[in-house]
Protein backbone atom coordinates (compact mmCIF):
# COMPACT_ATOMS: atom_id res chain seq x y z
CA UNK A 1 0.00 0.00 0.00
CA UNK A 2 2.87 2.34 0.80
CA UNK A 3 4.40 1.83 -2.67
CA UNK A 4 1.05 2.48 -4.34
CA UNK A 5 0.55 5.72 -2.44
CA UNK A 6 4.03 6.90 -3.36
CA UNK A 7 3.50 6.19 -7.06
CA UNK A 8 -0.19 7.07 -7.44
CA UNK A 9 -1.90 10.16 -6.05
CA UNK A 10 -5.43 9.79 -4.80
CA UNK A 11 -5.37 6.20 -3.54
CA UNK A 12 -7.50 5.48 -0.49
CA UNK A 13 -7.37 2.37 1.70
CA UNK A 14 -11.02 1.50 2.39
CA UNK A 15 -13.13 -1.41 3.57
CA UNK A 16 -16.83 -1.60 2.83
CA UNK A 17 -17.86 -3.33 6.06
CA UNK A 18 -18.65 -6.76 7.52
CA UNK A 19 -14.95 -7.01 8.34
CA UNK A 20 -14.70 -7.65 12.06
CA UNK A 21 -16.76 -10.80 12.61
CA UNK A 22 -17.89 -13.95 10.80
CA UNK A 23 -20.94 -13.57 8.66
CA UNK A 24 -24.19 -14.34 10.44
CA UNK A 25 -22.57 -14.89 13.84
CA UNK A 26 -25.10 -12.64 15.56
CA UNK A 27 -25.69 -13.36 18.37
CA UNK A 28 -22.17 -14.50 19.07
CA UNK A 29 -21.81 -17.74 21.06
CA UNK A 30 -21.14 -16.90 24.71
CA UNK A 31 -17.98 -19.05 24.88
CA UNK A 32 -16.45 -17.17 21.92
CA UNK A 33 -17.00 -13.54 23.05
CA UNK A 34 -13.47 -12.94 24.37
CA UNK A 35 -11.80 -14.49 21.33
CA UNK A 36 -13.85 -12.65 18.71
CA UNK A 37 -13.44 -9.38 20.59
CA UNK A 38 -9.64 -9.79 20.64
CA UNK A 39 -9.68 -10.70 16.93
CA UNK A 40 -11.62 -7.51 16.12
CA UNK A 41 -8.99 -5.43 17.97
CA UNK A 42 -6.22 -7.20 16.02
CA UNK A 43 -7.97 -6.40 12.74
CA UNK A 44 -8.12 -2.71 13.68
CA UNK A 45 -4.43 -2.74 14.66
CA UNK A 46 -3.60 -4.34 11.30
CA UNK A 47 -5.58 -1.72 9.38
CA UNK A 48 -3.80 1.01 11.36
CA UNK A 49 -0.44 -0.45 10.33
CA UNK A 50 -1.55 -0.66 6.69
CA UNK A 51 -2.61 2.99 6.75
CA UNK A 52 -6.30 2.53 5.99
CA UNK A 53 -8.29 5.73 5.45
CA UNK A 54 -11.79 4.58 6.47
CA UNK A 55 -14.05 1.58 6.89
CA UNK A 56 -17.76 1.26 6.41
CA UNK A 57 -19.93 -0.47 8.97
CA UNK A 58 -21.86 -3.54 7.89
CA UNK A 59 -24.45 -5.57 9.73
CA UNK A 60 -21.95 -8.22 10.87
CA UNK A 61 -19.71 -5.55 12.41
CA UNK A 62 -22.47 -5.08 14.99
CA UNK A 63 -22.19 -8.65 16.30
CA UNK A 64 -21.04 -7.40 19.74
CA UNK A 65 -23.31 -4.36 19.64
CA UNK A 66 -23.04 -0.69 18.73
CA UNK A 67 -21.35 0.21 22.03
CA UNK A 68 -18.53 -2.25 21.32
CA UNK A 69 -18.17 -0.85 17.81
CA UNK A 70 -17.98 2.71 19.13
CA UNK A 71 -15.36 1.61 21.68
CA UNK A 72 -13.19 -0.18 19.13
CA UNK A 73 -13.46 2.74 16.69
CA UNK A 74 -11.52 4.85 19.20
CA UNK A 75 -8.51 2.55 18.66
CA UNK A 76 -8.54 3.17 14.90
CA UNK A 77 -6.41 5.81 13.17
CA UNK A 78 -9.21 6.19 10.63
CA UNK A 79 -12.94 6.88 10.82
CA UNK A 80 -15.73 4.33 10.84
CA UNK A 81 -18.38 5.58 8.40
CA UNK A 82 -22.07 4.78 8.27
CA UNK A 83 -25.14 6.11 6.51
CA UNK A 84 -27.80 4.66 8.78
CA UNK A 85 -26.67 4.01 12.37
CA UNK A 86 -28.34 6.58 14.57
CA UNK A 87 -28.30 7.41 18.27
CA UNK A 88 -31.78 6.40 19.37
CA UNK A 89 -32.17 9.26 21.86
CA UNK A 90 -30.98 12.15 19.69
CA UNK A 91 -31.60 10.86 16.16
CA UNK A 92 -28.07 11.93 15.19
CA UNK A 93 -25.78 9.65 13.20
CA UNK A 94 -23.60 7.61 15.57
CA UNK A 95 -20.70 7.56 13.11
CA UNK A 96 -19.55 10.04 10.48
CA UNK A 97 -20.79 9.92 6.91
CA UNK A 98 -18.02 12.04 5.35
CA UNK A 99 -14.27 11.99 5.79
CA UNK A 100 -11.39 14.05 4.53
CA UNK A 101 -8.12 12.24 3.90
CA UNK A 102 -5.23 12.57 1.50
CA UNK A 103 -6.56 15.81 -0.05
CA UNK A 104 -9.97 14.26 -0.77
CA UNK A 105 -13.38 14.55 0.82
CA UNK A 106 -15.38 11.36 0.45
CA UNK A 107 -18.38 9.48 1.76
CA UNK A 108 -18.49 5.74 2.20
CA UNK A 109 -22.19 5.04 1.82
CA UNK A 110 -22.20 1.98 4.06
CA UNK A 111 -25.62 0.68 5.05
CA UNK A 112 -25.96 -1.74 7.93
CA UNK A 113 -28.97 -4.08 7.78
CA UNK A 114 -29.27 -3.90 4.01
CA UNK A 115 -28.00 -7.07 2.33
CA UNK A 116 -29.18 -5.94 -1.11
CA UNK A 117 -27.18 -2.71 -1.25
CA UNK A 118 -23.40 -2.76 -1.41
CA UNK A 119 -21.24 0.00 0.04
CA UNK A 120 -20.19 2.73 -2.34
CA UNK A 121 -17.42 5.32 -2.15
CA UNK A 122 -18.46 8.76 -3.29
CA UNK A 123 -15.72 11.32 -3.98
CA UNK A 124 -17.30 14.62 -2.98
CA UNK A 125 -14.43 16.84 -4.07
CA UNK A 126 -10.70 17.01 -4.20
CA UNK A 127 -9.11 19.68 -2.03
CA UNK A 128 -6.97 22.15 -3.85
CA UNK A 129 -4.47 24.50 -2.41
Amino acid sequence: MKDLRESEKGILGLDSGDLLFKRFSNPAPENELKGISEKAYLIIESLNLMGYDAIGIGEDDLTLGKDFLMEISKKANFPFLSSNLFDEASGILSFDLLSSRRSMVFALASLAFSRRISSQVLLIHEKRG
